[in-house]
């Protein structure tokens, strides 16, 4: 799981977060952004593995259910923050409490 939260997070580099001074101050939008970005890296990994794209599907489908599910808005908050300031240990370590419910995703 970790090199998934792992692999997920280096996907994200892309966006490009303004600085904030707190997670409170994470908006909609970039929350937003932010799964978006979770998914996508989601995807690519499949992709990456050789999983068929209905594998890919369910499954990154299922992680996301589950996230969004999972996770407070304050928890998204922190999570993007941390990607946002480039800590991808305190990002993935917000993540963590929900990622052994992706069991339930194979």
């Amino acid at each position: 799981m970790k090199a998934l939260a792992l692999s997920l997070a280096l996907l994200l580099c892309p966006l490009h977060a303004p600085a904030q001074e707190s997670a409170a101050q994470v908006t909609d939008a970039q929350l937003a952004d932010y799964q978006l970005g979770l998914e996508a890296g989601c995807r690519s990994s499949g992709l990456r593995r050789g999983d068929s794209p209905a594998k890919i599907e369910a499954y990154c489908g299922c992680v996301m259910k589950t996230l969004r599910d999972n996770v407070t808005r304050g928890e998204w908050q922190q999570a993007f923050y941390f990607f946002s300031k480039d800590m991808p240990r305190e990002e993935m370590q917000v993540l963590s409490a929900v990622t052994p419910k992706f069991q339930a995703c194979r």
